[in-house]
Protein backbone atom coordinates (compact mmCIF):
# COMPACT_ATOMS: atom_id res chain seq x y z
CA UNK A 1 0.00 0.00 0.00
CA UNK A 2 2.81 2.38 0.90
CA UNK A 3 4.54 1.65 -2.40
CA UNK A 4 1.37 2.33 -4.37
CA UNK A 5 0.84 5.59 -2.48
CA UNK A 6 4.35 6.79 -3.33
CA UNK A 7 3.92 5.78 -6.95
CA UNK A 8 0.69 7.78 -7.23
CA UNK A 9 2.40 10.79 -5.62
CA UNK A 10 5.23 10.51 -8.13
CA UNK A 11 2.75 10.20 -11.03
CA UNK A 12 0.99 13.39 -9.87
CA UNK A 13 3.94 15.57 -8.91
CA UNK A 14 6.94 14.06 -10.69
CA UNK A 15 8.87 13.79 -7.42
CA UNK A 16 8.78 11.62 -4.32
CA UNK A 17 7.46 13.35 -1.21
CA UNK A 18 9.56 11.13 1.04
CA UNK A 19 12.90 9.44 0.83
CA UNK A 20 12.54 5.97 -0.66
CA UNK A 21 14.34 3.22 1.20
CA UNK A 22 16.18 0.61 -0.84
CA UNK A 23 16.48 -1.90 1.97
CA UNK A 24 14.07 -4.34 0.34
CA UNK A 25 16.37 -4.62 -2.68
CA UNK A 26 18.79 -6.76 -0.67
CA UNK A 27 18.98 -10.32 -2.00
CA UNK A 28 16.70 -12.66 -0.10
CA UNK A 29 19.63 -14.96 0.69
CA UNK A 30 21.26 -12.05 2.52
CA UNK A 31 18.18 -11.63 4.68
CA UNK A 32 18.17 -15.33 5.55
CA UNK A 33 21.88 -15.18 6.32
CA UNK A 34 21.41 -12.12 8.54
CA UNK A 35 18.60 -13.78 10.49
CA UNK A 36 20.64 -16.98 10.86
CA UNK A 37 23.66 -15.03 12.14
CA UNK A 38 21.54 -13.16 14.68
CA UNK A 39 20.12 -16.43 16.01
CA UNK A 40 23.63 -17.90 16.25
CA UNK A 41 24.62 -14.91 18.40
CA UNK A 42 22.06 -16.18 20.93
CA UNK A 43 23.84 -19.52 21.19
CA UNK A 44 21.79 -21.66 18.83
CA UNK A 45 23.06 -23.91 16.05
CA UNK A 46 21.45 -22.91 12.77
CA UNK A 47 21.24 -24.55 9.33
CA UNK A 48 19.81 -22.98 6.20
CA UNK A 49 17.94 -24.31 3.17
CA UNK A 50 17.13 -27.73 4.62
CA UNK A 51 15.37 -30.31 2.44
CA UNK A 52 15.89 -32.74 -0.43
CA UNK A 53 13.12 -31.50 -2.72
CA UNK A 54 12.89 -28.11 -4.46
CA UNK A 55 11.02 -26.81 -1.43
CA UNK A 56 13.39 -25.92 1.43
CA UNK A 57 13.02 -24.81 5.02
CA UNK A 58 14.90 -21.51 4.87
CA UNK A 59 16.22 -21.56 8.45
CA UNK A 60 16.30 -24.57 10.79
CA UNK A 61 17.27 -24.07 14.44
CA UNK A 62 18.71 -27.10 16.22
CA UNK A 63 17.37 -28.15 19.61
CA UNK A 64 20.08 -27.48 22.24
CA UNK A 65 19.03 -30.64 24.12
CA UNK A 66 18.85 -32.80 21.02
CA UNK A 67 21.28 -31.40 18.40
CA UNK A 68 20.29 -34.09 15.90
CA UNK A 69 16.78 -32.61 15.73
CA UNK A 70 15.36 -29.19 14.91
CA UNK A 71 13.39 -27.18 17.42
CA UNK A 72 12.02 -24.59 14.98
CA UNK A 73 11.84 -24.05 11.23
CA UNK A 74 11.51 -20.58 9.70
CA UNK A 75 9.99 -19.87 6.29
CA UNK A 76 10.72 -16.54 4.59
CA UNK A 77 8.98 -14.88 1.65
CA UNK A 78 11.96 -15.17 -0.65
CA UNK A 79 12.89 -16.96 -3.86
CA UNK A 80 11.47 -20.33 -2.78
CA UNK A 81 8.22 -18.67 -1.69
CA UNK A 82 7.56 -16.84 -4.94
CA UNK A 83 8.70 -19.72 -7.18
CA UNK A 84 6.02 -21.93 -5.62
CA UNK A 85 3.34 -22.06 -8.33
CA UNK A 86 0.16 -21.57 -6.33
CA UNK A 87 -1.07 -19.80 -3.23
CA UNK A 88 -2.48 -23.11 -2.01
CA UNK A 89 0.99 -24.72 -2.11
CA UNK A 90 2.61 -21.75 -0.35
CA UNK A 91 0.06 -21.19 2.39
CA UNK A 92 -1.51 -24.61 2.94
CA UNK A 93 0.28 -27.60 1.40
CA UNK A 94 3.90 -26.89 2.36
CA UNK A 95 3.25 -25.80 5.99
CA UNK A 96 0.81 -28.70 6.41
CA UNK A 97 3.37 -31.25 5.23
CA UNK A 98 6.00 -29.79 7.56
CA UNK A 99 3.55 -29.94 10.47
CA UNK A 100 2.81 -33.56 9.57
CA UNK A 101 6.56 -34.21 9.77
CA UNK A 102 6.59 -32.73 13.30
CA UNK A 103 8.16 -29.39 12.49
CA UNK A 104 7.36 -26.26 14.48
CA UNK A 105 7.04 -23.54 11.83
CA UNK A 106 7.26 -19.74 11.96
CA UNK A 107 6.81 -17.26 9.11
CA UNK A 108 9.10 -14.23 8.75
CA UNK A 109 8.10 -11.56 6.25
CA UNK A 110 10.83 -9.43 4.69
CA UNK A 111 8.93 -6.18 5.30
CA UNK A 112 8.85 -6.96 9.06
CA UNK A 113 12.57 -7.75 9.06
CA UNK A 114 13.62 -4.57 7.28
CA UNK A 115 11.32 -2.36 9.34
CA UNK A 116 12.24 -3.78 12.76
CA UNK A 117 14.77 -6.63 12.76
CA UNK A 118 15.17 -6.50 16.57
CA UNK A 119 11.48 -7.18 17.08
CA UNK A 120 11.66 -10.14 14.69
CA UNK A 121 14.60 -11.65 16.60
CA UNK A 122 12.77 -11.13 19.88
CA UNK A 123 9.78 -12.98 18.48
CA UNK A 124 11.98 -15.87 17.39
CA UNK A 125 13.67 -16.04 20.80
CA UNK A 126 10.31 -15.96 22.57
CA UNK A 127 9.10 -18.81 20.38
CA UNK A 128 12.22 -20.88 21.09
CA UNK A 129 11.88 -20.34 24.84
CA UNK A 130 8.20 -21.24 24.66
CA UNK A 131 8.93 -24.48 22.81
CA UNK A 132 11.59 -25.51 25.32
CA UNK A 133 9.36 -24.56 28.26
CA UNK A 134 6.49 -26.58 26.83
CA UNK A 135 8.79 -29.59 26.42
CA UNK A 136 10.82 -29.99 29.64
CA UNK A 137 13.47 -32.69 29.39
CA UNK A 138 14.71 -33.06 32.94
CA UNK A 139 16.35 -36.46 32.49
CA UNK A 140 17.89 -35.73 29.14
CA UNK A 141 15.80 -38.46 27.51
CA UNK A 142 13.89 -38.26 24.25
CA UNK A 143 10.24 -37.46 24.69
CA UNK A 144 7.70 -39.97 23.38
CA UNK A 145 7.25 -39.97 19.61
CA UNK A 146 3.58 -39.22 20.19
CA UNK A 147 4.59 -35.73 21.33
CA UNK A 148 4.80 -34.02 17.94
CA UNK A 149 6.41 -30.90 19.39
CA UNK A 150 9.67 -32.67 20.10
CA UNK A 151 10.01 -35.46 17.57
CA UNK A 152 13.48 -35.75 16.03
CA UNK A 153 13.28 -35.12 12.30
CA UNK A 154 15.49 -36.90 9.79
CA UNK A 155 15.66 -35.07 6.46
CA UNK A 156 16.22 -38.38 4.65
CA UNK A 157 12.55 -39.12 5.43
CA UNK A 158 11.30 -35.96 3.76
CA UNK A 159 8.86 -36.78 0.95
CA UNK A 160 9.31 -35.07 -2.39
CA UNK A 161 6.13 -33.09 -3.01
CA UNK A 162 4.53 -33.67 -6.37
CA UNK A 163 1.34 -31.93 -7.41
CA UNK A 164 -1.30 -34.48 -8.41
CA UNK A 165 -4.20 -33.29 -10.51
CA UNK A 166 -6.96 -35.84 -10.03
CA UNK A 167 -9.38 -33.86 -12.18
CA UNK A 168 -7.36 -33.81 -15.40
CA UNK A 169 -7.79 -36.85 -17.68
CA UNK A 170 -6.81 -37.80 -21.21
CA UNK A 171 -9.56 -37.81 -23.83
CA UNK A 172 -10.36 -41.32 -25.09
CA UNK A 173 -11.52 -41.47 -28.71
CA UNK A 174 -13.96 -44.06 -30.01
CA UNK A 175 -12.01 -44.40 -33.30
CA UNK A 176 -14.91 -45.96 -35.20
CA UNK A 177 -14.06 -47.15 -38.73
CA UNK A 178 -15.08 -44.93 -41.59
CA UNK A 179 -17.65 -46.12 -44.11
CA UNK A 180 -15.58 -47.49 -47.01
CA UNK A 181 -18.06 -46.92 -49.84
CA UNK A 182 -18.88 -43.57 -51.37
CA UNK A 183 -21.71 -41.97 -49.47
CA UNK A 184 -23.77 -38.81 -49.38
CA UNK A 185 -26.45 -37.44 -47.10
CA UNK A 186 -29.10 -39.59 -48.77
CA UNK A 187 -27.07 -42.73 -48.03
CA UNK A 188 -26.81 -41.70 -44.36
CA UNK A 189 -30.52 -40.96 -44.17
CA UNK A 190 -31.23 -44.43 -45.52
CA UNK A 191 -29.10 -46.11 -42.80
CA UNK A 192 -30.69 -45.11 -39.44
CA UNK A 193 -29.93 -48.43 -37.69
CA UNK A 194 -26.22 -48.21 -38.54
CA UNK A 195 -26.02 -44.55 -37.52
CA UNK A 196 -27.81 -45.28 -34.24
CA UNK A 197 -25.30 -48.02 -33.42
CA UNK A 198 -22.43 -45.61 -34.18
CA UNK A 199 -23.98 -42.98 -31.89
CA UNK A 200 -24.30 -45.50 -29.06
CA UNK A 201 -20.62 -46.45 -29.37
CA UNK A 202 -19.52 -42.82 -29.54
CA UNK A 203 -21.50 -41.93 -26.40
CA UNK A 204 -20.37 -44.99 -24.42
CA UNK A 205 -16.67 -44.23 -25.06
CA UNK A 206 -16.53 -40.42 -25.28
CA UNK A 207 -19.21 -39.44 -22.73
CA UNK A 208 -20.03 -36.80 -21.76
CA UNK A 209 -20.33 -35.65 -25.34
CA UNK A 210 -22.21 -32.79 -26.95
CA UNK A 211 -24.67 -33.04 -29.83
CA UNK A 212 -22.43 -30.69 -31.85
CA UNK A 213 -19.52 -33.12 -31.58
CA UNK A 214 -21.76 -36.11 -32.37
CA UNK A 215 -22.88 -34.35 -35.58
CA UNK A 216 -19.26 -33.88 -36.63
CA UNK A 217 -18.20 -37.41 -35.66
CA UNK A 218 -20.97 -38.99 -37.77
CA UNK A 219 -20.20 -36.68 -40.70
CA UNK A 220 -16.52 -37.70 -40.57
CA UNK A 221 -17.35 -41.41 -40.35
CA UNK A 222 -19.59 -41.20 -43.41
CA UNK A 223 -17.25 -38.92 -45.37
CA UNK A 224 -19.67 -35.99 -45.52
CA UNK A 225 -17.93 -32.65 -45.95
CA UNK A 226 -20.26 -30.59 -43.79
CA UNK A 227 -22.95 -30.96 -41.14
CA UNK A 228 -26.32 -30.17 -42.71
CA UNK A 229 -29.64 -29.45 -41.06
CA UNK A 230 -30.94 -32.79 -42.42
CA UNK A 231 -28.11 -34.67 -40.71
CA UNK A 232 -28.71 -32.81 -37.44
CA UNK A 233 -32.42 -33.59 -37.53
CA UNK A 234 -31.76 -37.28 -38.18
CA UNK A 235 -29.24 -37.58 -35.35
CA UNK A 236 -31.56 -35.71 -32.95
CA UNK A 237 -34.34 -38.18 -33.71
CA UNK A 238 -32.01 -41.12 -33.02
CA UNK A 239 -30.95 -39.61 -29.67
CA UNK A 240 -34.46 -39.64 -28.27
CA UNK A 241 -34.36 -41.80 -25.15
CA UNK A 242 -30.61 -41.31 -24.56
CA UNK A 243 -29.87 -39.63 -21.20
CA UNK A 244 -29.57 -35.88 -21.67
CA UNK A 245 -27.70 -33.96 -18.99
CA UNK A 246 -29.79 -31.29 -17.18
CA UNK A 247 -26.91 -28.84 -17.79
CA UNK A 248 -27.79 -28.89 -21.49
CA UNK A 249 -29.07 -25.60 -22.87
CA UNK A 250 -31.19 -24.63 -25.87
CA UNK A 251 -28.33 -24.89 -28.38
CA UNK A 252 -25.96 -27.52 -26.94
CA UNK A 253 -27.09 -30.83 -25.50
CA UNK A 254 -24.87 -33.13 -23.42
CA UNK A 255 -25.36 -36.88 -23.62
CA UNK A 256 -24.46 -39.78 -21.34
CA UNK A 257 -24.94 -43.51 -21.78
CA UNK A 258 -27.02 -43.62 -18.58
CA UNK A 259 -27.81 -41.11 -15.83
CA UNK A 260 -25.64 -42.93 -13.27
CA UNK A 261 -22.51 -42.13 -15.29
CA UNK A 262 -23.05 -38.41 -14.71
CA UNK A 263 -23.20 -38.62 -10.90
CA UNK A 264 -20.21 -37.06 -9.13
CA UNK A 265 -18.37 -36.44 -12.38
CA UNK A 266 -15.39 -34.28 -11.34
CA UNK A 267 -13.08 -34.43 -14.35
CA UNK A 268 -12.12 -32.45 -17.42
CA UNK A 269 -10.31 -33.88 -20.43
CA UNK A 270 -7.41 -32.60 -22.54
CA UNK A 271 -5.82 -33.44 -25.90
CA UNK A 272 -9.20 -33.84 -27.56
CA UNK A 273 -8.82 -31.12 -30.22
CA UNK A 274 -12.35 -30.04 -29.30
CA UNK A 275 -13.66 -26.56 -29.90
CA UNK A 276 -14.91 -24.89 -26.71
CA UNK A 277 -18.48 -25.31 -28.03
CA UNK A 278 -17.89 -29.08 -28.13
CA UNK A 279 -16.69 -29.30 -24.51
CA UNK A 280 -19.53 -30.16 -22.11
CA UNK A 281 -20.10 -27.33 -19.64
CA UNK A 282 -19.55 -29.75 -16.73
CA UNK A 283 -15.91 -30.09 -17.81
CA UNK A 284 -15.49 -26.32 -17.90
CA UNK A 285 -16.99 -26.16 -14.39
CA UNK A 286 -14.60 -28.85 -13.15
CA UNK A 287 -11.62 -27.03 -14.66
CA UNK A 288 -12.70 -23.83 -12.86
CA UNK A 289 -12.95 -25.76 -9.58
CA UNK A 290 -9.43 -27.11 -10.11
CA UNK A 291 -8.12 -23.56 -10.55
CA UNK A 292 -9.83 -22.48 -7.31
CA UNK A 293 -8.46 -25.51 -5.46
CA UNK A 294 -4.96 -24.31 -6.39
CA UNK A 295 -5.41 -20.56 -5.95
CA UNK A 296 -7.92 -20.43 -3.04
CA UNK A 297 -9.62 -17.26 -4.36
CA UNK A 298 -9.53 -15.19 -7.53
CA UNK A 299 -11.32 -12.31 -9.25
CA UNK A 300 -13.89 -13.66 -11.70
CA UNK A 301 -11.97 -12.53 -14.79
CA UNK A 302 -8.77 -14.21 -13.59
CA UNK A 303 -10.70 -17.38 -12.82
CA UNK A 304 -12.14 -17.42 -16.34
CA UNK A 305 -8.72 -16.76 -17.89
CA UNK A 306 -6.96 -19.51 -15.94
CA UNK A 307 -9.81 -21.93 -16.60
CA UNK A 308 -9.35 -21.32 -20.32
CA UNK A 309 -5.62 -22.00 -20.00
CA UNK A 310 -6.21 -25.20 -18.02
CA UNK A 311 -8.46 -26.42 -20.85
CA UNK A 312 -5.69 -25.70 -23.35
CA UNK A 313 -6.87 -22.42 -24.88
CA UNK A 314 -4.27 -19.66 -25.13
CA UNK A 315 -6.33 -17.05 -26.99
CA UNK A 316 -9.46 -15.24 -25.93
CA UNK A 317 -12.69 -15.41 -27.88
CA UNK A 318 -16.38 -14.70 -27.56
CA UNK A 319 -17.33 -18.40 -27.37
CA UNK A 320 -14.61 -19.10 -24.80
CA UNK A 321 -15.69 -16.15 -22.66
CA UNK A 322 -19.33 -17.24 -22.87
CA UNK A 323 -18.50 -20.81 -21.82
CA UNK A 324 -16.33 -19.85 -18.86
CA UNK A 325 -18.82 -17.18 -17.75
CA UNK A 326 -21.65 -19.72 -17.82
CA UNK A 327 -19.53 -22.27 -15.92
CA UNK A 328 -18.75 -19.78 -13.15
CA UNK A 329 -22.40 -18.68 -12.93
CA UNK A 330 -23.63 -22.29 -12.70
CA UNK A 331 -21.17 -22.98 -9.88
CA UNK A 332 -22.44 -19.86 -8.08
CA UNK A 333 -26.05 -20.92 -8.62
CA UNK A 334 -25.27 -24.38 -7.22
CA UNK A 335 -23.56 -22.77 -4.18
CA UNK A 336 -20.37 -24.70 -4.93
CA UNK A 337 -18.49 -21.40 -4.98
CA UNK A 338 -19.26 -17.96 -3.58
CA UNK A 339 -18.40 -14.39 -4.49
CA UNK A 340 -17.30 -11.95 -1.80
CA UNK A 341 -15.53 -8.60 -2.04
CA UNK A 342 -14.88 -9.08 -5.76
CA UNK A 343 -13.28 -12.51 -5.31
CA UNK A 344 -14.54 -16.00 -6.09
CA UNK A 345 -14.05 -18.56 -3.31
CA UNK A 346 -14.66 -22.29 -3.25
CA UNK A 347 -17.06 -23.43 -0.57
CA UNK A 348 -15.48 -26.31 1.31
Amino acid sequence: VEGLKKFLEFAEHGTFATTVTHATQLPQQNMITLIAEEIKQHGYKVDTFIGRSEFKVDIAIADPRHPEGYLLGILCDGKNYYETKTTRDREIVQPSVLTMLHWNIMRIWSIDWFENSHKVIERIMDKLEELQKDNPDKDGLDLPLSDHRHHTFDITEEPILEQINEREKEYIFANLPNVHYTSDIDTVMASPAQVKHQLEELISIEQPITNTLLYQRIADIWGISRVTSRLQAMINSLLVGVYKDPLSDNSISIYWEVAEKSINYKEYRLNSRRDIRDIPIIEVMNAALYVLEQQISLPAEDLKRLTSQVLGFSRKGANLDAATSRAVQLLLDQAVIKEKDGLIWQIS
